[in-house]
């Protein structure tokens, strides 16, 4: 990657907002950067699917089916189907649902019933988890709801914090005074996107199983990197635990990230990735082939192997 060096502009109380999603994992980040960052002034939880408001019979009937396909997906899920639905048909888009989205979600599940049943922020009554640390949290249906946007425009965060992969809009910058920065599952640049971790793992490759932190560009795409690291792993995780233990990592290098660009705001080191070298998968660029290729992988201990093959020297 190439190194750059870019400057914001800090008022004398800075304050920060964490955008996060509602599931178990999302509520340990939030718990993790409100615990480490004194200057975080809100909590913003951005739901997976949006409400429809039906006006005729026919937006009715199709609000009646959507609700019932976000029980199984979520709109962006969904999406992702398309293109599989238009070029290979109805069973394998079926198929890909199956095999890699519904596949997923019940390893990272399981995974969060295993990893984060301990951690007081994931219990059931954890909806005031910020309370008592001067945190306000709302819960809302996107970014550009009326309610984000009226609390973005009275606290003007210095950096928006986000964990949730929301949709960006030029308004949400117009209400805050600086930038933001996203988490990335995946070793930033080589793997990042909402499947880097599983990208990674297809590919075999160890070193991308990590986490990232980097900059969104006002039009919400991916922008310079601030930090990367590697994940320690023992070779008996599931996919779903070494996403998990990327987020928390994530966790750790934002607040390491904004306590950086706090400490020398007029000269913040960021990189960009050279032409040619970075693979940033989009969602859904993952399929079911590569899905039951990584399920086979790990059940027949290929991540062992290939973390006794970096240690045999």
């Amino acid at each position: 990657m190439a190194a750059c060096s870019l400057s914001l502009t800090v008022g004398e109380e800075p304050k920060f907002v964490v955008v996060t999603g509602t599931h178990p994992r999302h509520l340990a980040f939030a718990d993790h950067v409100i615990s480490n960052l004194p200057g975080l002034a809100a909590w913003i939880q951005v739901r997976d699917n949006r409400a429809l408001a039906p006006q005729t019979l026919r937006e009715k009937i199709r609000s009646f089916f959507t609700r019932q396909r976000r029980r199984i997906l979520t709109d962006r899920e969904a999406d992702s189907l398309r293109p599989v639905y238009r070029t290979e048909g109805f069973f394998a888009a079926i198929a890909h649902c199956r095999h890699h989205t519904l596949a997923k979600k019940k390893s990272i599940a399981r995974a969060e019933k295993k990893l984060l049943k301990h951690l007081p922020c994931c219990a059931p009554e954890s909806d005031l988890i910020s309370a008592g640390k001067g945190v306000e949290c709302i819960t809302v249906d996107g970014l550009d709801n009326p309610e984000a946007l009226a609390l973005l425009e009275r606290i003007k965060p210095f950096l928006i914090l986000d964990c949730s992969h929301a949709d960006y809009s030029s308004t949400v910058f117009e209400k805050s005074e600086g930038a933001a920065l996203r988490f990335s599952s995946g070793r930033v640049p080589d793997f990042s996107g909402a499947d880097g971790i599983w990208q990674a793992l297809y590919h075999r490759r160890i070193d991308g199983l990590g986490a990232g932190v980097h900059f969104v560009n006002q039009d919400g795409s991916v922008g310079l990197f601030l930090q990367r690291c590697c994940l320690a792993l023992t070779g008996r995780e599931t996919a779903g635990m070494i996403y998990l233990r990327s987020l928390m990592a994530g966790a750790e290098l934002m607040v390491k990230a904004t306590k950086s660009i706090l400490k020398n705001p007029g000269r913040i080191t960021a990189y960009e990735p050279l032409p040619g070298k970075a693979s940033t998968p989009t969602f859904g660029a993952f399929d079911r082939h590569m899905a039951r290729a990584v399920r086979r992988d790990l059940a027949s201990g290929v991540l062992m192997h290939e973390l006794e093959k970096l240690r045999a020297f």
